[in-house]
């Protein structure tokens, strides 16, 4: 291909939580990007919130039972009824001794629940095990209360635009991405955490999460139906597919083996297909 590839495309696994974050949107990156440049950051530097001038949608498809946070709830949350902007903004922005005496008493009553992956109490104290270090709590415990907790089946998948707070908590799936690093934390990670550019990025809207399901387009391919121009995911089970000419494509396995031209792939084997070929 001439130039970068449109899309990144992983198998991620979550053995435990990963971080609460956002993606800018494409305006947002560049600006960001932009100004980082002309303050002199270094492209690596730990601190750098933009690495590069581009947006970062993504969709996930659950190879096993996924467990993610996105979004915020339409719902009332224990932390009062501000208005989600004003609410959030506090929460990320109180001092950690403020942080500390709110989660405390929370967590601690906690203790000796019984509680099962579909309650957000799970997660609450799970991640407080894995993050909350030196005797502090991470604040990033407060999105646990606030966000959309989504349990996906194999094969379920759900797509993250621009500004869409989320967190994957457990499980194997499909990601696939715009050919962006653009990452704003907002909490459970020992990584750079730029609380006002994620302010000036996540979207404050209370929402139910659609759960994204593939559409037979053929007798054996499914798609999943997304809004982002850079890539398309689709199912392949048994049978003969051509590929057609859509863009540069990854071919992964994940059950059983199929062959491509000559080339025999079996379980946890890709092959790259170039435009055209």
């Amino acid at each position: 291909i001439s130039g970068e590839l449109p899309y990144l495309m992983k198998i991620l696994s979550a053995a435990k939580p990963l971080s609460i974050q956002t993606h800018p949107s494409e305006s947002r990156a560049r600006e960001g990007f932009a100004r980082e440049n002309a303050a002199g950051i270094p492209i690596d530097a730990r601190h750098r919130s933009y690495r590069d001038p581009h947006h970062k949608p993504e969709l996930l498809c659950a190879l096993t039972d996924f467990y993610a946070l996105r979004g915020f709830r339409s719902d009332p949350t224990p932390f009062g009824d501000e208005p989600l902007k004003t609410l959030y903004a506090k929460l990320m922005t109180m001092s950690r001794d403020e942080v500390d005496a709110e989660l405390a008493p929370i967590v601690e009553s906690l203790r000796d629940g019984h509680y099962g992956k579909e309650d957000r109490e799970y997660w609450v104290l799970r991640c407080h095990e894995e993050y909350s270090e030196k005797g502090h709590y991470d604040r990033g415990l407060f999105s646990i209360y606030l966000l959309n907790l989504i349990h996906l089946e194999p094969g379920e998948a759900i797509y993250l635009d621009a500004g869409t707070l989320h967190a994957y908590l457990e499980g194997s799936g499909v990601e696939i991405m715009a050919n962006s690093n653009n990452v704003l934390r907002g909490g459970l990670t020992k990584k750079h955490v730029d609380i006002p550019e994620l302010l000036n990025n996540v979207v404050f809207r209370g929402e139910a999460t659609q759960i994204l399901r593939a559409s037979k387009i053929g007798p054996s391919e499914w798609a999943y139906r997304a809004p982002a121009k850079e890539f398309e995911l689709r199912r392949i089970e048994g049978g003969h597919v051509d590929t057609g000419d859509h863009g540069p494509e990854i071919l992964f396995v994940t059950e059983g083996e199929g062959t491509v031209e000559e080339h025999l792939v079996s379980r946890g084997q890709a092959l790259f297909v170039p435009v055209g070929e």
